[in-house]
């Protein structure tokens, strides 16, 4: 066994002369186990939030979206959409076109976006599972019929069991506007068969409305979209597939997965995850300074052990590694007891959600979501251990043997 290990790990259990540097070596110990269990529980949580609101964008997003490079629309005769099916994995696509236009709903008016979908995005998508009110319908008695986001029926007091239809307008694209409003914009009606609720970004934005509805809305030809919605089984690689249409559709149009369809909430997520992450390292980096002054008083407390060492031809390099060890090993349990602790609070908060938000039944779920993973949890762990050798380090490095010599 290694000389200076053993003997640092003789230290770290044996009573000082001094009670107050075992009492230090305790408050250091604590201070980094605190500093580990709450790296663990607040990344655990935001990792819980970033599952969630993945999981909820994917009841409405497909795996992956081709939209053209320039422009808002494009020909699907130009594609080869009998080709897309064919490739591995692929189960589905639909075709959707959504621009933004007026609703209008009594005296409240409000701008959406009205996205035009056919009858494949609502057997594919999980919107028929998220509905508030009503049903997923684009048809009521041979009718076009509308499915509105939550917050949007909300602004504008929409209600299923209402007679009255909503009204959409859209302006036309022409180079001059007329004077008579109904003269510059095309006009539909349609009454709502429901309401759904998603996500707040997904559910104050969006109206489903039939395709060729929002085509004839838009002034659009028969044969052109927004984009095309590609779903894909679960148990096939993404990426692949991501790769295959890239080179199927050529350079003028761009596949997005869902990370990249709202790659700037997710960044904005990841960035508040990284932020916290550093202000907490932070914390534990001031609350490691305690270590500082327990090796430093251990040092004193054990001169007369390492002027016997010197007598003995011990190496100033080998006194060194033993307050260096000792200092890791003071780290290194704090680290254990703050990673397992952690660890246990964030897996029964799993299992039994303990922890409730405030607020009850007005979120999508009832208490903290929370979500383990292990390169978090080795990040963690490695950063107190680091922490913990540099703060050893510190004294040792800048106190003199030859100063506590007896």
């Amino acid at each position: 066994m290694n000389l200076s290990f053993y003997i640092a790990r003789r230290y770290l259990f044996s009573k000082k002369k001094t009670k107050v540097i075992n009492i230090i070596s305790l408050i250091s110990m604590v201070g980094l186990a605190v500093g580990a269990f709450a790296l663990v529980t607040t990344i655990s949580v935001f990792n819980g939030f970033d599952d969630l609101i993945q999981s909820r964008f994917s009841s409405f997003d497909p795996p992956l979206k081709v939209v053209p490079v320039e422009g808002k629309v494009f020909d699907t005769s130009t594609v080869p959409m009998d080709k897309i099916k064919s490739i591995p994995g692929v189960i589905d696509f639909s075709q959707t076109i959504e621009d933004n236009a007026l609703l209008r709903y009594g005296n409240k008016q409000l701008i959406a976006t009205v996205k035009g979908v056919d009858s494949l995005f609502l057997q594919n998508s999980d919107v028929s599972s998220m509905m508030k009110e009503g049903k997923a319908k684009l048809k009521i008695k041979s009718k076009d019929a509308i499915i509105l986001g939550g917050m949007v029926a909300s602004n504008l007091k929409v209600g299923i069991r209402y007679l009255r239809p909503v009204n959409l307008y859209f302006p036309k694209r022409s180079k001059s506007l007329s004077i008579n409003i109904a003269q510059s914009f095309r006009h539909k009606l349609a009454y709502a068969s429901g309401t759904f609720s998603i996500q707040a970004e997904i559910d104050d934005k969006y109206v489903l409305v039939p395709l060729e509805m929002a085509r004839g809305l838009m002034g659009r030809k028969s044969n052109e979209v927004s984009q095309l919605e590609i779903y894909i089984d679960k148990s096939a690689d993404e990426s692949l597939i991501k790769k295959r249409l890239e080179e199927m559709m050529g350079p003028s149009f761009k596949v997005l997965n869902r990370y990249e369809q709202h790659d700037t909430y997710f960044k904005i997520m990841k960035g508040e995850k990284w932020a916290i992450f550093l202000i907490l390292v932070f914390i534990l980096f001031v609350a490691s300074f305690n270590l500082i002054g327990s090796i430093s008083m251990l040092m004193i407390d054990k001169k007369e052990d390492i002027a016997i060492l010197q007598s003995m031809g011990a190496p100033n390099r080998l006194i060194r590694r033993i307050f260096l060890y000792e200092g890791w090993l003071i780290s290194v349990c704090g680290a254990i007891i703050g990673l397992s602790l952690g660890i246990i609070v964030c897996y029964l908060q799993q299992e039994f959600g303990f922890v409730k938000l405030q607020g009850g039944g007005a979120f999508i779920v009832s208490s903290y979501p929370v979500k383990l993973i292990f390169s978090d949890i080795s990040i963690i762990a490695l950063t107190v251990t680091l922490l913990g050798l540099f703060s050893s380090w510190i004294p040792i490095r800048f106190l003199k043997f030859n100063e506590v010599q007896v």
